[in-house]
């Protein structure tokens, strides 16, 4: 019989530290698939060929760091990246049985630059719901996916403050003044 998802344990963690990471969640073959289509996609928003919405949101960064909003629509297996049997167990089990899509988009960086990062801030609509405070309720959930390998640190990975999630007072200036200032922030380093 198949371990259901999420298990205790993986439960336990997410709500306890605010995250989840799922080692070697998609095959090795989908993820260079998905590479391949992502630096297509790439290509052809730089060149002016998507749809005007499409082309207005392409963000570049420095050299060939790209920020690709509203992916869906450029290739069927960006869609399929939505709700992927494997991750519908995580996301009714974390969330609730009635998720709705919010939104998506694809970072692709070349070029790793400290001044490029986009620094500390809440993800989620309406500054993460600070506005529901003291007992902020879960009405969002993030799901990524690393399609390169990040198992080591300072490449450009996700960081995060485990547990910040609870907090109901807002960080200090000078806590947010670098990513090195955060106490307990880390860095998620895990492979494609």
């Amino acid at each position: 019989m198949a371990e259901e998802h999420p298990t205790p344990k993986e439960r336990y963690f997410f709500e306890t530290n605010g995250y989840l990471v799922l080692e070697n969640f998609l095959p090795l073959t989908q993820v260079a698939d998905l590479q391949q289509r992502l630096r297509s996609t790439i290509d052809k928003r730089r060149a002016g060929l998507g749809t005007p919405l499409q082309n207005q949101s392409l963000q570049r960064g420095a050299g060939e760091d790209t920020r690709i909003f509203h992916i869906l629509d450029d290739d069927p297996a960006f869609l399929d990246m939505i709700d992927p049997p494997a991750i519908m167990p995580y996301v009714r089990g974390l969330l609730n049985e009635n998720a709705h899509f919010h939104a998506s988009d694809a970072i692709w960086e070349e070029e790793l630059r400290l001044e490029d990062r986009p620094g500390w801030h809440m993800d989620g609509r309406d500054a993460g719901y600070r506005n529901l405070r003291p007992n902020i309720p879960h009405l969002q959930l993030k799901v990524g996916y690393y399609l390169s390998d990040m198992r080591e640190p300072d490449q450009g990975n996700l960081m995060l403050v485990p547990v910040s999630h609870h907090t109901a007072l807002e960080p200090d200036s000078q806590l947010l003044s670098g990513f090195a200032t955060f106490p307990g922030a880390v860095q998620i380093c895990a492979g494609p």
